[in-house]
């Protein structure tokens, strides 16, 4: 069964990368130079409009309201709709455009000097323009939307809070790490890694950092050859990168993914496959689209139920409701999100909700995750 899924990977990711190239619209590879040259031409238009008694302004696409699903490649992407406008007029509106105005700075010194700040960093560049750090990281997003490149791009890093586990090695800033069966921390400046390393028979992405803890704890990875990731809930930019990094060299590896059996755990899943909404732009080069769903399914879970929330109820019927879920049973992909999309329903109307402790009644997770995957019990 993991042999012919590994066949089927590799025929997905050959074909997903011979179109990719055409569809992209936030490059990986635009040169830092390119980048710099957006910058001023951005600020020649300002002050164009200053001297022609324009209210200076910025037009930007907006991520999280022109998502569409591309069922071609199996990903959210970037629609051409919705456009936000910042502008310099009330001090609310101007405020902001001095934030994105400081932001779209701090980037241009960074890619000159080739340095890079941390967002932590930059909140503290002008905390008093930012009021708050909230205020810095929307700017943030607003210039890679107005730049249009990914934010991993303009030498922008966060703090990271990715884990990995397993076979794999890489080089991380010219230092050799074998990871192997212990937890090591992703590093937050995938710029400097180089060389991943792995012929692991399979990928297992994993909501919870304990439960990594706990595979390495049974001797899952001295068991399996297999790599574990963890973006300790919902994932950060470099725990996807560097899943996808594994990929894209390397297509042929299934990768499965492990959640709660619950609306947050389902909307994970949904993160990691089709790539999110906040950061459609950024979904060709993030997202799994030939993910697999491990678990926990509802068959599988064995303890006392939790019930639905109002809340939980609410992120259900959102989720039913995205397009990924509303294709023809037309093709291998459609016909296993249409089975996701079963799974939640049946959720709802159990009214019944797992964590992915609620196996370890009969058994450890490992013997869970080695059960599932000798039977081929992925969705």
């Amino acid at each position: 069964m993991l042999n012919s899924l590994a066949e089927l990977s590799f025929q997905f990711w050959t074909k997903y990368k011979q179109d990719i190239p055409n569809l992209s619209q936030f490059s990986q590879h635009v040169p830092a130079q390119e980048i710099m040259e957006r910058i001023e031409d951005l600020v020649i238009r300002a002050v164009t409009q200053v001297f022609t008694a324009q209210s200076p302004s910025f037009n930007f696409l907006q991520n999280s309201k022109n998502t569409e699903y591309d069922p071609a490649t199996g990903v959210n992407r970037l629609s051409q709709s919705n456009f936000q406008t910042i502008t310099v007029g009330n001090a609310k509106s101007t405020k902001r455009y001095a934030r994105l105005m400081k932001v779209l700075e701090i980037i241009y010194i960074n890619l000159q000097d080739g340095t890079k700040s941390t967002k932590r960093e930059i909140y503290y560049q002008d905390p008093k323009l930012f009021g708050k750090q909230n205020n810095s990281d929307s700017a943030i997003e607003q210039a890679a939307s107005l730049l249009q490149v990914p934010r991993n791009r303009l030498n922008i890093i966060s703090a990271g809070k990715g884990l990995i586990a397993g076979n794999v090695s890489y080089c991380d800033s010219e230092v050799q790490v074998q990871v192997g069966n212990r937890v090591c921390k992703i590093p937050p400046d995938m710029d400097v890694v180089s060389n991943i390393e792995t012929d692991a028979e399979f990928i297992i992405i994993i909501e919870k950092d304990t439960v990594l803890s706990r595979l390495v704890d049974e001797h899952f990875f001295d068991s399996y050859n297999a790599i574990g990731l963890t973006g300790c809930g919902y994932p950060d930019l470099v725990t996807r990168e560097f899943a996808r990094r594994i990929i894209e060299e390397r297509g042929w590896i299934p990768v499965f993914i492990l959640t709660d059996f619950d609306p947050h755990g389902f909307q994970i899943l949904c993160t990691y496959t089709f790539g999110s909404f906040k950061l459609s732009g950024e979904c060709d080069s993030l997202a799994l689209p030939f993910s697999h769903w491990l678990g926990i399914h509802f068959g599988d879970c064995q303890g006392n139920p939790l019930p639905l929330t109002n809340g939980d109820i609410k992120l259900i019927e959102k989720l039913v409701d995205r397009s990924q879920f509303k294709q023809l049973p037309n093709s291998y992909q459609n016909r296993r999100f249409l089975q996701w999309k079963d799974s939640l329903i049946q959720m709802r109307d159990s009214n019944e909700k797992f964590e992915i402790e609620s196996v370890l009644i009969e058994g450890n997770i490992s013997d869970y995750i080695g059960r599932k995957i000798e039977k081929g019990a992925w969705i």
